[in-house]
């Protein structure tokens, strides 16, 4: 891929001149916030903002690495929380794979009494997917396929490992200059057994925009074609450079995606719950759009068929990402060798545990100085 994503303007700093505590940490303040760092991080710029913390850009003195640090933040406010970003924590350890984020290292507060907040270190991209969209960058079609094949390079070995990724958005897509890309946030991913048959789960994931018809029908039954109807809604995104189905509720969602794929019948609303197949059946009835005519930068019919198959209101009917992977239309750039799937699966052993704020305390504070350990002893490796 020889064109690189251009004139992609930087956040102002607003980094503070650090403060050293007696323990030898950083303190710094960035936009009304302190951010706390061991003293071989030099904090340089903030760079995002999320949920349950912000994220900082930083150097890594004794290496000169560029990092990016997350700060996640009151973890024991809401126990629920706390144990969302634990399972991420876990989750991040267990991830291995070139388009996928894994984490690097990761610190809390030096007294295991009363410590409020945890910071995960990650290595540190230029942009997401979300800048580079709405950048006055140009893309080519060869731009699309290449960053649409290694989201489900990706997905293939998530999948594989069992797991649902559920937010999947161009925010959450991390791109640096020479187009790598790697998904990133994990915090509403979760693993799922492999029982043939769509999994109990809650519905309130993946932001409303790239969310499946299953998900705003309100189904609890779904599976991991959730994650590849999301990568269709971004493919589809990146080709006109705006969203496909911008929804202003969940009934405008439903009623944008019906304008473009038709009113769903029969067979491809079986697996919905009677309430919500009445209420489709109550829509007014509209064709299907000329997908052609909708994407006029997806170049010939196997691009059409493509996104097409992406988008399918039926997720039994949904490709997975291998079976996309396998596509003509990403002909040029698949390759079987280069595609790895996980060795094995992610199990949370603690996933149905009720964990008191004391049993998520000693737990996170055994991953900090699990995640210390490793980390020096690789910087003595490397000295």
């Amino acid at each position: 891929m020889s064109s690189q994503p251009k004139g992609m303007k930087q956040p102002t700093s607003g980094v503070s001149a650090p403060i050293e505590t007696p323990s030898g940490r950083k303190v710094y303040n960035i936009l009304g916030n302190t951010f706390e760092v061991p003293p071989h991080y030099s904090v340089t710029k903030a760079v995002g903002y999320g949920s349950y913390g912000f994220v900082c850009a930083a150097v890594d003195q004794r290496t000169n690495e560029k990092v990016a640090v997350k700060k996640c933040q009151n973890i024991f406010h809401h126990l629920g929380d706390a144990k969302r970003i634990l399972r991420e924590i876990h989750l991040l350890r267990f991830l291995n794979h070139p388009n996928v984020c894994s984490i690097k290292s990761g610190f809390a507060p030096d007294s295991k009494i009363g410590f409020k907040d945890v910071y995960l270190v990650f290595e540190l991209f230029d942009t997401d997917l979300n800048t580079v969209i709405r950048s006055k960058q140009v893309l080519e079609e060869q731009h699309h396929k290449y960053f649409i094949y290694q989201l489900l390079c990706g997905l293939k070995y998530l999948h594989s490992a069992h797991i649902m990724h559920r937010d999947l958005k161009p925010a959450n897509i991390l791109v640096n200059l020479n187009c790598d890309l790697k998904i990133c946030d994990f915090g509403l991913a979760r693993g799922y057994e492999e029982t043939g048959h769509a999994q109990e789960l809650t519905e309130y994931v993946i932001t409303r925009w790239y969310r499946p018809p299953e998900l705003l029908m309100m189904s609890t039954t779904y599976d991991a074609k959730v994650d590849i109807w999301s990568a269709g809604c971004i493919f589809a995104e990146l080709s006109n450079r705006k969203a496909l189905f911008p929804g202003k509720d969940y009934l405008n969602q439903i009623n944008l995606i019906c304008d473009v794929l038709g009113t769903p019948q029969g067979d491809s609303v079986a697996y919905l719950k009677p309430e919500a197949a009445k209420f489709l059946s109550e829509i007014s009835p509209r064709p299907k759009k000329d997908l052609a005519a909708l994407f006029p930068n997806i170049k010939g019919n196997e691009g059409i068929d493509f996104v097409q198959s992406m988008l399918t209101f039926d997720p039994r009917a949904r490709p997975t990402a291998e079976m996309l992977l396998c596509h003509p239309y990403l002909a040029e750039l698949h390759d079987p060798h280069d595609e790895p799937v996980s060795e094995k699966r992610f199990i949370w052993e603690l996933e149905t545990s009720d964990l008191s704020e004391v049993m998520l305390r000693n737990l996170f504070w055994k991953d900090m100085h699990d995640f210390a350990q490793k980390e020096n002893l690789k910087y003595k490796e490397t000295c």
